[in-house]
C-alpha cells in the first residue's frame, strides 16, 4: 500500500550537512567574526499554470516568497547555527490585480549575534533550467551547495577544498526526502528526538516581517 505525503527540500540532504559541518569546523579551527548565509531559489512557473487558489493572497497565504524564500531562509538559518532574528529588511515584486501574490522577493535577516542571512526567491526565471543554491561565508573561507564545493585561503592564496565523494545513484533532492521521511519514522517509533516547534514558530515570525518589511518599505525589528 502506496502512502502519500508532503515533502520539501531538507535541511538533511547529503551536500548541506556538508556545509554545516563544514562551517563548525571552520569555528573551531580559527575564529569567525561574522556568519553570512546566502542563497536563491529561481523557477519558472506561470500564472496560468498554477492553480487560482495560489495567485490569491487570502487563500494562499503569499506567492514566492512564502513559497520558495521560505524553505530557503529555515536552511540559512539552520546551517548558521540557529542564531535569533532581530531585524529584517525586505523587497518584491508587488502583486497585481490579476496577480494577487509576488511572484519575486528578496530578504535579508540580521541575527542576535551579527550573523546575517540573505536569499532571493522569484517563480519568473527566464533562463535554462532551475536554479537553487546557498552558500555561507567566513573569514577565511567559503562554501556552497550544489553542488558541494569549498574554498579556504591558505597562504594568501584561494584554494579549492571540496571534499570528494563517490557517485551516487541517487540526487541531493532524492536523498533529502529519503533522509527527511527517515527522521520522520524514527521519531514516530521513538528512536530520534522531534525538532523544537519553537523553531516553526520563529521561521513563520520572520516570513510575516518580511511580508510587513516589502509591503512598507521600511526594516522590521523582531
Amino acid at each position: 500500500m502506496g502512502v502519500r505525503g508532503p515533502t520539501g527540500y531538507s535541511v538533511q540532504a547529503p551536500d548541506a550537512a556538508g556545509l554545516q559541518d563544514w562551517f563548525r569546523r571552520m569555528r573551531v579551527e580559527e575564529p569567525v567574526s561574522r556568519d553570512e548565509a546566502y542563497g536563491s531559489w529561481h523557477v519558472f512557473r506561470p500564472s496560468r499554470q498554477q492553480a487560482p487558489w495560489r495567485q490569491r493572497r487570502d487563500q494562499a497565504g503569499g506567492g514566492a516568497i512564502l513559497d520558495l524564500g521560505l524553505a530557503m531562509f529555515d536552511l540559512g538559518l539552520w546551517l548558521a547555527g540557529n542564531p535569533t532574528p532581530v531585524r529584517v529588511s525586505a523587497t518584491w515584486e508587488k502583486p497585481t490585480r490579476e496577480r494577487g501574490v509576488e511572484r519575486s522577493g528578496s530578504a535579508f535577516v540580521v541575527c542576535d549575534n551579527g550573523a546575517s542571512i540573505f536569499f532571493d526567491v522569484t517563480w519568473h526565471h527566464l533562463g535554462e533550467g532551475e536554479r537553487f543554491g546557498m552558500g555561507l561565508r567566513a573569514d577565511r573561507g567559503a562554501a556552497s551547495i550544489n553542488p558541494l564545493t569549498v574554498w579556504k585561503e591558505l597562504h594568501g592564496v584561494a584554494t579549492d577544498v571540496s571534499p570528494t565523494t563517490s557517485a551516487s545513484r541517487e540526487n541531493a533532492w532524492l536523498s533529502s526526502h529519503r533522509a527527511e521521511w527517515a527522521h520522520f519514522l524514527a521519531v514516530v517509533a521513538g528512536d530520534a528526538k522531534a525538532p523544537q516547534l519553537a523553531e516553526h514558530v520563529t521561521l513563520h515570525k520572520v516570513m510575516d516581517a518580511i511580508y510587513k518589511s516589502a509591503e512598507s518599505g521600511r526594516d522590521v525589528a523582531l
